[in-house]
């Protein structure tokens, strides 16, 4: 028994499924991802909602392939040739079945025959159809640069291209938690229960490119990590470029900017006394920070 609220203002709603193998998406459970199930699922998975079929929170894998199979014929099956993981939501396969074309009112049963899309001539596939090869044919590739009109702030700038424009995509980063997010570009969003800023899926340009600004605590921490993602058709491969912040707690404009970090470094308004107990208590504590009225600077054990 499934009662959803699609397309209303309400954002959960019960579902009880017995068996069900097909994918999370489908919520009445008919073997199709119709738009309004499509919408449902990626606007839940991009806000951070909780939805009622597992796997939750809603991997962008997940959405990436619901939006995949709605694009191709919305007619799905669950083989079990592909593993589904976290990364990976290959599992749901778009299907034909045989020469008779289902109508948008019917459901695949177990006694019809179905062509898998890997089984169909050149000329009987979409033309964006899921290729065989293993991997994305896309690259994305992340750099950071310090703000300069804003003391501790950076922008974050990922270049994305995806070689066949005939591809669903999305993508969601990482940035270090704790840090102010603000100013994201391309109708993306920031899910702050996951920590994750999230954009698409895009059904169109094969070539985006996708900022944000970030700003530092006032407090100094560890070292500021990234960890990202890029979908394809339901396939995920990590960001590459830029992953770390290495000066995150120096000012641009700080007399201490490019000072070693290590105990021979002297410091302007800081005795070498001073220097050799930052240095020890960094060994013992991690990270400490000195300040004086010309600027501020981080030593790490």
């Amino acid at each position: 028994e499934a009662s959803n609220a699609i397309g209303s203002d309400t954002q959960s709603w019960m579902l009880t499924v017995l068996d069900w193998t097909g994918h999370p998406g489908d919520m009445n459970l008919n073997w199709q991802i119709s738009i309004n199930e499509m919408t449902a699922y990626a606007s839940h998975w991009q806000e951070g909602y909780d939805w009622p079929v597992p796997p939750v929170p809603i991997p962008m894998t997940y959405m990436v392939r619901a939006a995949y199979l709605w694009r191709v014929g919305e007619w799905y099956q669950r083989t079990t040739d592909v593993e589904c993981s976290e990364t990976s939501a290959r599992c749901f396969v778009p299907v034909s079945i045989g020469q008779h074309r289902l109508s948008r009112s019917a459901s695949p049963s177990p006694g019809m025959h179905v062509i898998f899309d890997e089984e169909l001539s050149t000329e009987e596939r979409p033309f964006h159809r899921t290729r065989k090869t293993d991997a994305p044919d896309v690259q994305a590739v992340r750099s950071i640069e310090q703000a300069t009109e804003t003391a501790g702030g950076f922008m974050v700038r990922i270049e994305v291209v995806v070689n066949d424009p005939g591809r669903v995509w999305a993508l969601e980063d990482m940035p270090p938690p704790e840090w102010e997010v603000s100013s994201i570009n391309d109708n993306g969003s920031f899910d702050s229960t996951n920590g994750k800023i999230k954009w698409g899926p895009f059904f169109d340009d094969p070539e985006r490119t996708l900022t944000y600004r970030i700003t530092r605590p006032i407090e100094p921490g560890p070292m500021p990590l990234f960890d990202g993602r890029v979908s394809v058709d339901g396939k995920s491969v990590h960001i590459a470029g830029d992953d770390r912040i290495e000066n995150a707690w120096i000012d641009q404009d700080s007399e201490f900017q490019n000072i070693p970090v290590g105990c021979g470094a002297g410091l302007a308004s800081i005795s070498l006394c001073a220097l050799f107990m930052l240095c020890m208590s960094a060994k013992r504590f991690g990270v400490i920070t000195a300040q004086s009225r010309q600027g501020r600077v981080t030593i790490r054990g």
